[in-house]
């Protein structure tokens, strides 16, 4: 019995030692200083299990003694149990935590760093003082495939980008994604070795871009704009760094620039653009826009078919601010309804200034995508048309861009649809420059299409623009739509147009856009031209 009573005794205390191994391991992962009395208590413990083993070895058996035994054996067994459990709850309370914070620093899309990691990186980097590079990577063309098609194929499309750019990645990268098609690339570099590397950095992120993306049956062709400001040169804080990058990036977009670094003459810029918000608004109070005519030519009947509408902003200086300067702007500070609505006044009094004179053409009217957007466009429409009873859907055509229509598509659609049940029509400008679907030019009511002037600008010198224009007018034949070439300035442009089939054309070879007294001398001047080559 004395035997049973010293094993027993043993076995308690191995699962003691366990419990003081694991005891150990958690005080090493803790600062709680709980488990390091616990610790004592443990190895105390130990030293009285051993003095009990020497006091058992000499003492004659005793049954008190197998009783107490038994109790130390099942103590130590208890000690060994739940610290093995507290060990394995920590280890499961810290998985999680580690999940946890993984999950709120990375992108559950991509697997990339998350906008909150770049900022405590980015914190981490300029409190150490050290040099860094900062890359604002926004994608072109990405929020057209993510509104036409869908977020299914628009995250399949970012997946496969992020995959693409992390793999360009040089030592001392760091890639990140901000949020829907905006990346950031912090690179740690030595400043003065960074122009040489960076266009190397640059070149591949374009590279790795270039090639289409293929989700399922679709094929995808997806740019990059680039943004870059660097610490400290150019930027002290993380809000300065980001807002500079941001401008840059901006800037690459406008002027279609693989990158751009920021400078302080684009800050100037942007000091200029909310200039110019500020003036256009004053422009609408003061009636400071005027609306000029662009004619369009049916090459069948060589008559004038209608007009382009087009705004113009006049200077006291007699110089213009253009259209594709303040028309973005507008846009971006929520003003483009009211230069629509400015518009759409304008070319109803001219078109009656017009009818009363003999004009039986069509206007093309512009609108925006944020005009597609907004509900009361078709009231808005419907109530002109009311207000001036001689002026009926039919003599205005809607134009609208490709990439445009391909925003929101069922909102785009719905609206449409409601007016052309009103009796107008629409015209889709700048096509084969975006990713509308055929399925969809079915149906939207559509009855043109203009073909965008930089394939028709170079048809004559480039065998791909002319194949791209050849097919857009066998396309629009093939769905009952007109063509409108847009952009033609040569009487050999003019003449390979009607040779395949174009069926209106609009240039400089026939007038630029002018004011509506001119643009009606225009027509009577062909007209008369038309006559006199006829006799």
């Amino acid at each position: 019995m004395q035997l049973l009573i010293i094993g027993l005794l043993l076995v308690g205390l191995m699962f003691l030692l366990c419990t003081l191994r694991e005891t150990t391991r958690i005080c090493r992962r803790t600062a709680l200083p709980q488990w390091r009395f616990l610790w004592a208590f443990v190895a105390l413990f130990i030293l009285g299990y051993l003095g009990c083993i020497g006091y058992f070895l000499i003492m004659p058996f005793n049954s008190f003694y197998l009783v107490f035994a038994l109790i130390m054996f099942l103590g130590g067994v208890f000690a060994c149990l739940i610290t093995g459990l507290s060990r394995t709850s920590l280890d499961k309370i810290s998985q999680s935590a580690e999940q946890a914070y993984f999950h709120a620093h990375h992108d559950s899309l991509t697997g990339l760093k998350n906008r909150k990691a770049f900022i405590d990186d980015t914190n981490k980097l300029i409190d150490e003082n050290g040099a860094f590079v900062l890359l604002l990577i926004d994608l072109n063309q990405f929020k057209q495939i993510n509104d036409g098609l869908g977020h299914y194929f628009g995250d399949k499309v970012l997946s496969i980008i992020a995959d693409r750019l992390s793999a360009q990645l040089k030592p001392g990268c760091m890639l990140y994604r901000m949020g829907g098609d905006e990346f950031t690339l912090v690179w740690r570099d030595e400043l003065e070795k960074t122009p040489f590397s960076l266009e190397q950095l640059i070149d591949a992120i374009h590279v790795s871009l270039a090639p289409s993306i293929l989700v399922e049956d679709h094929s995808f062709t997806i740019g990059a704009s680039i943004g870059i400001s660097c610490f400290p040169h150019c930027s002290q804080t993380l809000e300065q760094l980001l807002q500079r990058a941001d401008i840059a990036m901006y800037h690459s977009k406008r002027q279609h620039l693989p990158y751009a670094i920021f400078n302080e003459a684009l800050e100037q810029g942007v000091k200029q653009r909310l200039e110019i918000a500020a003036k256009i608004k004053q422009a609408l109070k003061n009636d400071e826009f005027e609306l000029y005519f662009q004619p369009l030519v049916c090459m069948k009947s060589q008559t004038i078919e209608g007009a382009e509408l087009l705004i113009r902003w006049p200077q006291p200086d007699g110089t213009f601010i253009g259209p594709d300067i303040f028309i973005p702007i507008a846009e971006q500070t929520d003003m483009i309804g009211d230069i629509t609505t400015w518009v759409l006044g304008r070319c109803l009094r001219d078109q009656t200034w017009l009818a009363e004179r003999g004009f039986k053409g069509i206007l093309h009217f512009n609108l925006s995508a944020k005009d597609l957007h907004q509900p009361k466009l078709v009231e808005q429409l419907s109530q002109a048309i009311a207000q001036y009873p001689e002026m009926v859907a039919q003599h205005l055509i809607l134009e609208v861009t490709e990439s445009d229509m391909m925003t929101d598509v069922e909102q785009v659609t719905l609206h449409m649809n409601h007016l052309a049940k009103l009796g107008f029509t629409f015209s889709i400008d700048d096509f084969g420059t975006g990713y509308s679907s055929l399925s969809l030019l079915r149906k939207l009511p559509v009855s043109q299409l203009k073909i965008d002037r930089s394939f028709v600008q170079n048809m004559l010198n480039n065998h791909a623009d002319r194949s791209i224009v050849e097919s857009v007018i066998y396309l629009a034949k093939a769905l009952g739509f007109s063509v409108v070439a847009e952009g033609v300035e040569t009487l050999e442009a003019s003449q390979q147009l009607m040779q395949l089939g174009c069926d209106f054309q609009q240039g400089y070879y026939f007038s630029p856009a002018v004011p509506k007294a001119a643009f009606w001398d225009y027509c009577q001047a062909y007209k008369h031209q038309v006559n006199a080559s006829s006799a």
